[in-house]
């Protein structure tokens, strides 16, 4: 009979599992990856929300301005066929404005649905009726002293100093509490129109 010998094999059991240290480094690494791009992100769509914002503040500022110049040229222009006496006397609406829109009660602005323009429509504000109003698919899409359309977050004020034939004209647009979060637009505006008597 012969005898066969036959060498057993040991195998060890190389299916083991992580340990938890490397589940732990795994996920670390797994977050720092995660959080640093979301941040940037976070951090950049902040920051162009707050860019959209002062961009429209500095949009509407001027549009305040622009509504004094605008009184002031339609006053002219419906002044001048008839005589150049009327024609003088339009920068008395702008020093009537000053008087009303100060820097102890500034004044806000109602334009019209297509722009238009009166003395009557700057007005004194309030706690509340400076806010500007959003009404979509109209000629003027931000509106103040109207109730109408969705209230926004930007509440304007104008204040105007006469000071002989010049005006200073300061448009402050407002947005949040903070303090970066004001735009004023100032600029000069002169009676051109005026025409001294010799």
């Amino acid at each position: 009979m012969e005898t066969r010998l036959y060498k057993s094999r040991c195998v060890t059991n190389t299916k083991g599992g992580y340990s938890l240290v490397e589940v732990l480094v795994a996920i670390t690494v797994l977050l720092i990856a995660l959080v640093g791009p979301l941040t940037i992100a976070h951090t950049g769509l902040k920051r162009a929300y707050n860019s959209r914002e002062q961009t429209m503040s500095v949009f509407l500022a001027q549009e305040g301005i622009e509504a004094l110049y605008k009184l002031r040229e339609n006053n002219a222009l419906a002044a001048f066929p008839d005589s150049l006496s009327d024609l003088n006397s339009t920068w008395g609406y702008v020093s009537a404005l000053a008087g009303r829109c100060t820097t102890a009660s500034p004044c806000g602005i109602q334009i019209g649905d297509e722009g238009m323009i009166s003395s009557d429509s700057f007005y004194n504000c309030t706690t509340t009726n400076c806010i500007m109003h959003y009404t979509a698919g109209t000629d003027v899409p931000y509106r103040q002293g109207v109730t109408t359309g969705t209230e926004t977050i930007y509440e304007r004020e104008l204040v105007i100093t006469v000071d002989n034939d010049k005006a200073i004209i300061e448009s402050t647009v407002t947005w949040g509490t903070r303090p970066d979060q004001q735009i004023s637009l100032e600029t000069y505006m002169y009676n051109i129109y005026y025409e001294p008597t010799p």
